[in-house]
């Protein structure tokens, strides 16, 4: 008895389903995790703060008076609050989970993880210091288009392309190395 198209097709696209299946869970799961108390009540305002720190930092090495107030980095050339979502945490979530859901060797996905993490805080950093002084020197509707639109679109494409940069590299060493199982 011949499979039928549907079942030969489905066959072929089975570790499509799989990887979109276990990201949509790992989404979910995410999204769950994220509405606790512990995680949007404590961890993601602390991160915001060490965002707020960090950022001012970095603008203080470069002659910026700035100072920090909770999440809000002000200086005499102007003031930027560090909100949910100008965070980067749902980008971060978005990486993380696609690693995560990838089918390669569990050994290629720590590194994988820490490396992108490492990459979209220091991104995140640029795009606060960049808003930052995109509201000192321009107007407020160049700050709102470069906050909303620009910034917000290019952290999803930053974080889809830092996945993609990490699946390149593990599947190369996931072939190469001669005890590599998924």
């Amino acid at each position: 008895m011949r499979p039928s198209r549907l079942r030969l097709w489905y066959r072929a696209k089975h570790p499509v389903f799989r990887f979109v299946s276990l990201l949509t869970l790992l989404l979910v799961l995410c999204e769950i995790i994220a509405s606790g108390t512990l995680v949007h009540d404590r961890a993601v305002p602390a991160y915001q703060r060490l965002c707020a720190r960090m950022s001012a930092a970095a603008m203080r090495v470069f002659g910026e008076d700035a100072t920090v107030s909770d999440c809000t980095i002000m200086s005499p050339r102007f003031i930027v609050d560090i909100k949910r979502g100008c965070d980067a945490v749902q980008p971060t979530v978005l990486f993380v989970s696609a690693v995560l859901a990838s089918p390669v060797a569990w050994w290629t996905k720590l590194p994988g993880i820490l490396a992108g993490l490492a990459f979209l805080v220091i991104m995140n950093q640029v795009r606060v210091i960049s808003l930052f002084y995109i509201g000192a020197f321009c107007s407020h509707a160049v700050f709102d288009i470069m906050h909303h639109d620009v910034w917000q679109a290019a952290f999803i494409l930053l974080s889809v392309l830092a996945w993609g940069l990490w699946a390149v590299w593990a599947v190369r060493v996931t072939r190469t190395a001669p005890h590599a199982t998924a």
